[in-house]
């Protein structure tokens, strides 16, 4: 009888650990179960001690505090008083560049009505540190879901010598480079417009 009583306050004391603990947990507010690579985490600090972000920072209570993963660690140590709590950490993928083709062969009125196009689709899991840049005789478009739509921008004196000349096709390459502000990961794409007479 005193060894079922003794198991049976062995788990209440457990149960009680255990609820404290997670009591204890809801004092910080993550914006998600996980932190993030080669990103701003932010962690917001609704107790009355100091958050530990062990090899990071420390957050006061009744603040929030950002730290940056740029190290290969497989998770974040959390303090709180006197309880830990382990948060897996997930890649940032590289950046994706998705060109719908990589030539147009086009007319000069295609080019004067504006009707043949590119539309690129960048993916990344943070699109916000992303910096695109466009090279080339281009006009761009960005639409939702981050597409934008890629045409060719000629001067109307361009068009003239075009409508003039004898020596087609004129070939007129772009480049598209996507970089991550925080990473350095860089993806590039190119593409042309092949006019014909």
């Amino acid at each position: 009888m005193k060894i079922i009583l003794s198991l049976v306050l062995l788990v209440i004391a457990m149960s009680l650990v255990n609820t404290s603990f997670a009591q204890q947990d809801s004092v910080y507010c993550v914006r998600s179960d996980n932190f993030t690579r080669f990103t701003y985490n932010t962690i917001i600090n609704r107790g009355t001690d100091t958050i530990e972000v062990v090899g990071y920072t420390k957050i006061p209570p009744g603040e929030s505090g950002q730290f940056l993963i740029t190290n290969s660690d497989k998770e974040v140590i959390l303090k709180y008083k006197d309880f830990i709590n382990k948060v897996f950490v997930l890649e940032n993928n590289p950046i994706r560049l998705f060109l719908d083709q990589q030539t147009i062969v086009c007319s000069i009125e295609d080019v004067i009505k504006n009707s043949k196009r590119f539309v690129l689709k960048v993916e990344d899991d943070l699109p916000g540190q992303i910096e695109l840049n466009f090279t080339g005789l281009i006009k761009v478009e960005q639409n939702p879901d981050l597409l934008y739509e890629i045409s060719l921008s000629l001067t109307n004196e361009k068009l003239s010598e075009l409508k003039n000349s004898r020596d087609f096709p004129f070939t007129y390459a772009f480049k598209i480079s996507a970089r991550d502000t925080i990473s350095g990961d860089i993806e590039i794409k190119r593409g042309e417009f092949i006019i014909v007479k």
